[in-house]
Order: structure tokens, then sequence, then C-alpha cells
């Protein structure tokens, strides 16, 4: 998430995706590398921003998989398990 002030149904939301994922977390393309498929967290002002797509590009040249979740999608996510 780029530095967005998440909101306290989307903090839990995002605490209990990972509590029942464990899926490793980072903010970094160094971190994201050590991934074989990375979730890239935020909403479409996120998706369109160079650092996003950026980060996307390095991804897939690395050949690892790459997916957005959609803030509202996690919030979906959580409310159903």
């Amino acid at each position: 998430v780029d530095n967005q002030a998440l909101s306290g149904a989307l903090l839990t939301a995002l605490l209990r995706y990972v509590a029942e994922k464990q899926p490793g977390v980072g903010s970094r393309l160094h971190e994201a590398t050590q991934a074989r498929r990375v979730q890239i967290l935020g909403d479409e002002s996120y998706f369109t921003q160079p650092e996003c797509l950026h980060l996307e590009k390095e991804l897939s040249r690395l050949g690892i998989h790459s997916e957005r979740l959609q803030l509202d999608d996690l919030l979906e996510l959580t409310a159903l398990g």
C-alpha cells in the first residue's frame, strides 16, 4: 500500500488476511524478489502510479508472478472467512 492511511476496517482486514495466509510482507523490490508470487495491495490510484508499474515490470522481468489485490476486495475476502 502506497503509504495510505488504512481505515480501522481495512487494517483489521489486512491483519486477518496476513494471519490466515501467512505471506511474507514487505514494501521493497528486494523483498519481493525473494518470493515466487507477489500480491500488490492497493487501489486504482496506486496501481497507475509509476512506482507500482515499475514494480510489476521488474517482477515480470525476473519471472515472478504478481497480481493486484484491491483494498475493497481485501475487505470482502476477510468478511467471508
